[in-house]
C-alpha cells in the first residue's frame, strides 16, 4: 500500500543520492588528478635526493676509498641512509664486489624499490661505485593518507551540503507534495465538485509550478467528480430500468397462468350472475339460493382482487422508498401463489419448509423479484422432465447463529455443468433457447441480494444444483 513516508523517503533519497553521486564523481576525478600530480611531485623529490647524494657524498666517498678511511666511509654511507625514502646503500669496488652494505630491516619495502648507481673516480681513475636503493612504499603511503583525508573531508562536506539541500527541498517542495497527498487521501472524489473541498497549499499565495499544479489538479478532479456523479446517475437509472424490465418479463412469463387463474373465478361470477338474472326475470325468489350465489360472486371477486393486487404490487417500483420489516414466509408464499397456476398445469410438486415469525429488513418487491425469478427458472428446469416424480421444487430455509437466514431452492432437474455454473451470474448469459430468456435475471438477482448485505451462490456439489441465498435477519 502507498504510504506518505514512502513519498517522503523517495524524494529525499533520490535528491541525496544524486548529490552524493555527483559529489563522489567530482571528488574521484579531482582525487585522481591530485594523486597523479602528487606522485609526480614525489618522484621529482626522489630525483632531488639522488641529486643531493651525487653532489654531497660521491666525491667525499671516492676520496675516503682512495685514502682507505673506513670510519669516513661509514659516516658518509650513514649520511646517505638518513634520507627518508632510501632503504639501502651498497659500496662496490671496480670489480662489483660488495665491500660495505647498509639496508633497512623491513624486506617489504624492497618490493617497491628501484636503484641508482653512481660511479666514483679520483683523478680520472675509477675507485668504485655506489648503489642507492629507494622505495616507493613511503610515497604510496603518503598519497593514500592524503587521499583518505581528502575523501573524508569531501564526504563530510557532501553530507552537510546534501542535508541542507534536503531541508530546503523539504521546506519548499516535498513538504507541500506530502500535504497534497494527505488531502487527497482524506477526500472522496465526489467532494471535489464543491469549492469548499478543493486541495489547498499550506502557504502564502505564490505564482509558481506547485500553485499551477494544484490549480490544474483541482480542475481535473472537479471534472472527474462531475463525470463520475453523472455516470453513477446513468448507471443507477439503467439498473432500475433493467430491474423493472426483468420484473415485466417475469409477469409476461406468468401471464398465461394468471389469465387462467382469473378466468376460472370470472366464469363462476358470470354464471351465478346470469342464474340470478333468470330467477329475477321468472319472478322466482329463493333467499338461501340468492345468498349462496352472492357469496360465491364475492368470494371469486376477492380471489381476482388478490391476484390483481399482487401483480400491481410486484410491478410497481420501490425507488427511493426505505427498507421495511417484512415477514419472510409470507413474501415467499405470495411468490409461489403468483406462479401457482404454472406449477399446477405442469404437474410440479412444490415443497416448502419455512420458519415462522422471521422478519427481514428489505425492499420486499426486490426480494420477491429474486425468489420469483429463481422459482421460474426452477419451473423451466423440471417442466420438460419425462418422469413426473422428478418434477419437484423444494424451498427450505433455516437460521444461522440467529443473525443470518439461509434459503436453499433446489429442483429435480439435472445437475448443471461446472463451466455453466461458473457463468450463471454473468449478465446476458442464459441456457435457454434464443428468444426465451434475457440472461439478466440471475445477474440482477445477485445484485439485489448483495445490496441487502447478503449473497447468492450456486451449490453444485450434490446430485442436483441448488441456489443458496443468505440474508441478514432483523434483530
Amino acid at each position: 500500500m502507498f504510504k506518505l513516508a514512502n513519498l517522503h523517503k523517495s524524494i529525499a533519497r533520490r535528491l541525496i543520492l544524486a548529490t552524493v553521486l555527483t559529489s563522489s564523481i567530482i571528488t574521484t576525478i579531482f582525487t585522481s588528478l591530485s594523486f597523479y600530480m602528487d606522485y609526480n611531485v614525489e618522484m621529482d623529490a626522489i630525483e632531488n635526493i639522488f641529486k643531493q647524494v651525487e653532489d654531497s657524498y660521491i666525491e667525499v666517498l671516492a676520496t675516503s676509498i682512495w685514502d682507505m678511511d673506513p670510519s669516513q666511509i661509514d659516516k658518509q654511507l650513514n649520511g646517505v641512509m638518513s634520507f627518508g625514502d632510501i632503504i639501502a646503500v651498497e659500496l662496490l669496488d671496480v670489480q662489483d664486489d660488495i665491500q660495505v652494505k647498509i639496508e633497512k630491516e623491513n624486506k617489504k619495502l624492497f618490493d617497491y624499490s628501484f636503484n641508482r648507481i653512481f660511479d666514483m673516480e679520483v683523478e680520472g681513475l675509477p675507485v668504485g661505485r655506489l648503489k642507492v636503493s629507494v622505495t616507493k612504499y613511503f610515497i604510496f603511503m603518503r598519497l593514500i593518507d592524503k587521499a583518505v583525508v581528502f575523501f573524508v573531508s569531501q564526504g563530510l562536506k557532501t553530507f552537510i551540503v546534501s542535508f541542507f539541500i534536503f531541508l530546503i527541498f523539504q521546506k519548499l517542495i516535498s513538504g507541500h507534495i506530502i500535504d497534497i497527498v494527505q488531502q487527497l487521501k482524506r477526500k472522496n472524489l465526489l467532494e471535489f465538485s464543491t469549492q469548499n473541498n478543493l486541495i489547498k497549499l499550506n502557504r502564502s499565495e505564490t505564482d509558481d509550478e506547485l500553485s499551477f499544479l494544484v490549480t490544474k489538479l483541482n480542475d481535473c478532479l472537479a471534472i472527474a467528480s462531475e463525470n463520475l456523479a453523472s455516470q453513477d446517475r446513468v448507471i443507477e437509472e439503467q439498473n432500475k430500468s433493467a430491474m423493472q424490465s426483468a420484473k415485466m418479463a417475469e409477469i409476461g412469463e406468468m401471464a398465461g397462468g394468471i389469465a387462467h387463474e382469473i378466468n376460472n373465478p370470472l366464469a363462476i361470477i358470470i354464471g351465478n350472475a346470469d342464474q340470478g338474472i333468470r330467477f329475477f326475470d321468472a319472478k322466482i325468489f329463493n333467499k338461501d339460493g340468492t345468498t349462496s350465489r352472492l357469496l360465491k360472486i364475492r368470494t371469486m371477486s376477492s380471489r381476482i382482487l388478490v391476484i390483481i393486487q399482487g401483480l400491481l404490487y410486484f410491478a410497481r417500483s420501490e425507488t427511493n422508498e426505505p427498507k421495511k420489516l417484512v415477514d419472510f414466509k409470507n413474501t415467499i408464499e405470495k411468490d409461489i401463489s403468483l406462479a401457482g397456476e404454472k406449477i399446477r398445469t405442469r404437474g410440479i410438486n412444490i415443497q416448502t419448509d419455512l420458519p415462522e415469525g422471521v422478519s427481514v429488513e428489505c425492499w420486499e418487491i426486490q426480494i420477491s423479484q429474486v425468489f420469483l425469478n429463481i422459482l421460474n427458472n426452477a419451473i423451466d428446469a423440471v417442466s420438460s422432465l419425462e418422469e413426473l416424480k422428478e418434477r419437484w421444487i423444494k424451498v427450505e430455509s433455516h437460521l444461522v447463529d440467529s443473525e443470518l437466514l439461509e434459503v436453499r431452492i433446489s429442483n429435480g432437474g439435472p445437475k448443471i455443468a461446472k463451466e455453466v455454473a461458473a457463468k450463471l451470474f454473468n449478465p446476458f448469459f442464459t441456457t435457454k433457447p434464443i428468444g426465451e430468456g434475457t440472461g439478466l435475471g440471475l445477474s440482477i438477482s445477485k445484485g439485489i441480494v448483495e445490496s441487502h448485505e447478503g449473497n447468492l451462490i450456486v451449490e453444485n456439489h450434490g446430485k442436483h444444483t441448488s441456489l443458496l441465498i443468505r440474508l441478514p435477519i432483523a434483530s
